[in-house]
This record gives structure tokens, C-alpha cells and sequence, in this order.
């Protein structure tokens, strides 16, 4: 995935207030946004779902992407417009006292819309698909 700041924008549904932020930083169309970061644990028990694709992990985990296997290793506000700068950021920027791994195939992102709702999106080889994922059955940071 190639890193474009503030390039195309690789999924048309990503909340409003993410995707067109009416310049609210000077000299760019980003602004903070909330987003949660959950990767898989690492536990020899987990070690098959690793940097796997959606398919993959949904043919191991009976169709589903298994939330109990992955913790939240980022809360926070990152200064973004999409998701490939989502991307970006947890590979060459991280955020200040952040700790995971850099963001990758079979990692989850959470983004927050203005009013408090939030979407899933699963980090695939080439993009981002969007996901059913029960954060209640994730292990805490």
C-alpha cells in the first residue's frame, strides 16, 4: 500500500467528517480523528490468524473474525483523512507513546464518526475491508 498523505480516498464510505473535513487544519483536509487499533495477541495459540487475509482468518475462525483473539493497542486521535493515511500513520509516524506493531494485514481500525458511532475496518493486502467485530470480546490494553 503505498503511502500518498491525503491521496485518494480508499473507502468512499469512511464517516463524513473523516472523508471531507472542510479544511479544518491549514494547508490540509485533515483533522483529528478517533480511532481505536486492535491486532491480533501474540500467543502460540494465535500464531495462525498472524498477518493473515479476511478470507483466511474467516475460513479458520468458523466465518467470522474472532474478537477475543485481538487486543486494543491504540486509543486515541490521529490527524487523518482516510484510511490509507490511517495506514500511514501506524507505519511511519506513530502516534506519541504508541507501542504496537506497525499497522498490517489482519489488524482492525475503529473509527469514530462525529456522533460517537463507529465502523470496523480490516486491514486486507491491498485496502481495507469493512467488518462486523465485537469489541466487548477483546482483551483490554
Amino acid at each position: 500500500m503505498q503511502c500518498l498523505s491525503g491521496g485518494r480516498t480508499l473507502y468512499a464510505g469512511l464517516p463524513s467528517a473523516v472523508a471531507d473535513n472542510g479544511g479544518a487544519v491549514p494547508g490540509r483536509r485533515w483533522f483529528p480523528v478517533r480511532v481505536v487499533l486492535y491486532q491480533i495477541a501474540l500467543e502460540e495459540k494465535n500464531a495462525r490468524l498472524l498477518f493473515q487475509d479476511l478470507q483466511s482468518i474467516k475460513a479458520a475462525s468458523g466465518s467470522r473474525v474472532p474478537a477475543e483473539a485481538y487486543e486494543a493497542v491504540y486509543h486515541g486521535e490521529v490527524d487523518a483523512k482516510t484510511l490509507e493515511d490511517i495506514f500511514c500513520i501506524f507505519n511511519m509516524a506513530h502516534p506519541k507513546g504508541y507501542c504496537g506493531r506497525s499497522l498490517s494485514v489482519s489488524d482492525v481500525v475503529e473509527v469514530f464518526g462525529p456522533l460517537g458511532n463507529s465502523d470496523f475496518f480490516f486491514c486486507e493486502p491491498a485496502g481495507f475491508a469493512r467488518i462486523e467485530f465485537d469489541k466487548s470480546r477483546t482483551r483490554r490494553m
